[in-house]
């Protein structure tokens, strides 16, 4: 049924349900049903969990609602450092890289795996809340120094023609059974928002080596076959 709200109502109404729905260590309800009932409570993705701090951290600085914008601002906070301190740590090869690891118990698979799109959106996250927050406090400090690790990540992940590998174990090292669409977007923009805060000329320099594949890649493809990269669109 149409419910006939304008835009700004649409999103303090998109806000309010993931402020509603999330706990007090900041992870979000991730699937629910219609009458409101939780499915598979042990299922989580990391990965969908940044891209829900940087949807709100937007929010917190653009939303029609301060209630709202006040709620978006606390859960931030708790989602990034549930982020930070659970899902965070340095690949045993190199502890001057982090990687965010996905859990095999919350998201299926055999293995922890350091995902591409995990390093990319979870700096396209923290360093939302970063510019939501001006770089103020200790936090943001601690999100920022964060960031620059899972860039480090990013940068290790980069073929030298500026693909990426998408996957990493400490076991195997980078996967070469798996290629994402999304994830050398995400790790484009989250290069970019994080020399936005930064001004490391580094990450600048890896995220234009990235484009500049991913343009390539497309020019070579038919335009039928062209896919929607939104992540690629917002990073350029």
């Amino acid at each position: 049924a149409k419910l006939g709200w304008d835009l700004p109502t649409a999103i303090d109404e998109s806000a309010g349900y993931l402020t509603r729905n999330v706990n007090s260590n900041g992870r979000f309800v991730y699937r629910m049903t219609g009458e409101g009932k939780p499915l598979s409570p042990t299922k989580y993705n990391i990965v969908r969990h940044a891209g829900a701090i940087y949807a709100l951290a937007d929010y917190q600085v653009q939303g029609a609602s301060a209630d709202g914008r006040v709620k978006a601002s606390r859960v931030t906070e708790q989602a990034a450092t549930e982020l930070i301190t659970r899902y965070v740590r340095p690949l045993k090869a190199d502890p001057k890289l982090l990687a965010v690891w996905s859990d095999p118990k919350e998201e299926g698979g055999k293995k922890v795996v350091a995902k591409l799109g995990g390093a990319g959106l979870s700096i396209i996250g923290l360093m939302g809340r970063y510019r939501a927050v001006d770089g103020d406090g200790g936090a943001s400090a601690k999100e920022l120094e964060t960031a620059q690790g899972l860039a480090r990540f990013i940068q290790f992940m980069q073929k030298p023609n500026g693909d990426y590998t998408s996957k990493y174990s400490d076991d195997d090292g980078k996967a070469t059974d798996f290629d994402s669409l999304y994830y050398p977007g995400e790790a484009t923009l989250g290069l970019v928002m994080l020399y936005e805060a930064d001004h490391d000329q580094a990450w600048l320099d890896t995220a234009m080596k990235g484009v500049g594949r991913l343009v390539i890649s497309s020019r070579d493809t038919r335009r039928a076959e062209l896919a929607p990269d939104h992540w690629l669109l917002i990073a350029i």
